[in-house]
């Protein structure tokens, strides 16, 4: 992975966040949006950084199971 590349970036950040690896994949996604060119609107970076937040709000809500 080429951590220059703004698309490899944001796959990273979507693994990471399926792997509820939140701040790595908020890391992630931030890096992509600053990498994005100037003439193109990172929308779906955007969206992309929201579902992350999304599911880390998810996560944080659930009961940890009981020892």
């Amino acid at each position: 992975m080429d951590p220059q590349c703004s698309l490899c970036m944001g796959w990273q950040a979507a693994v990471l966040g399926t792997q509820n690896r939140f701040d790595e994949a908020m890391a992630a996604v931030s890096r992509a949006i600053d990498l994005a060119p100037e003439s193109v609107w990172p929308e779906s970076l955007m969206d992309l950084r929201a579902r992350i937040l999304q599911r880390q709000a998810a996560a944080a809500a659930k009961p940890s199971p009981s020892p």
